[in-house]
């Protein structure tokens, strides 16, 4: 993976003085730069090269007022007492995907395969990337060989229907396919510099759903939902 926080330890914990990431922010280390995600904005960002510093130093201790880019961006927002913790994304590492394994395909899965592509496709198109996201259900917890089963009919149903989907709409589409009465999985979002590229997928504990091992292993998990 690449350089950051997730290869595979603990992302270093912040403590905060009166101040907390806003509800619709995260962030990585991905090496040279710390990229944030403004869910507002449904944008990627990194700092200027002197603010970036300036925000890994302030990160460390947490004494003094924070870099004013970061306030005045509404990265970090006043927090009431008692301060709250600032951690760069520290979701599990993935280990395994389910690329080795196949399930069948119904004429009913099919049918909800086309449904959940459509919808997720039309919602990403017509609303806010917050409000589509606001609308999946929460993750529960790890899922069982019933759900990996469910993920494989999935993809081999996505093999049969014109609908081209990216990674965000291809993994939403994969949530709403689940359905609400599914333990749901993590809705993972990654980045990589150099050049700068963002991906994302579905997984399960350290299991990609969604996708293969080698292609998320290129990026640093950036937020989780």
């Amino acid at each position: 993976m690449s350089s950051g926080t997730g290869a595979g330890q603990p992302a270093p914990v912040h403590r905060s003085m009166g101040w907390t990431l806003a509800p619709e922010v995260s962030f990585c280390d991905a090496g040279k730069y710390l990229v944030f995600l403004d869910l507002r904005r449904d944008r990627y960002f990194c700092l200027p090269a002197e603010v970036d510093a300036a925000t890994r130093i302030w990160l460390t201790d947490q004494t003094g007022a924070p870099p004013n880019a970061l306030v005045r961006n509404r990265l970090l927002v006043s927090a009431e007492a008692p301060a709250r913790e600032i951690r760069a994304c520290d979701t599990r590492t993935a280990a395994d995907d389910l690329t080795q394994g196949s399930a069948p395909v119904t004429a009913a899965m099919l049918g909800r395969a086309v449904i959940a592509s459509v919808s997720a496709r039309a919602s990403l198109r017509m609303r806010s990337l917050v409000r589509v996201l606001q609308d999946l259900p929460p993750p529960g917890a790890p899922a069982d060989r019933e759900l990996h089963a469910a993920c494989l009919s999935f993809r081999a149903a996505r093999r049969l229907l014109p609908i081209r989907l990216n990674c965000l709409s291809g993994s939403v589409a994969l949530l709403r396919y689940l359905g609400p009465h599914t333990p749901r999985p993590t809705l993972v979002f990654g980045v990589t510099l150099a050049p700068f590229r963002a991906h994302c997928w579905v997984q399960d504990a350290t299991y990609v759903l969604n996708d293969d091992i080698d292609t998320v292993s290129r990026f640093v998990p950036i937020r989780a939902l």
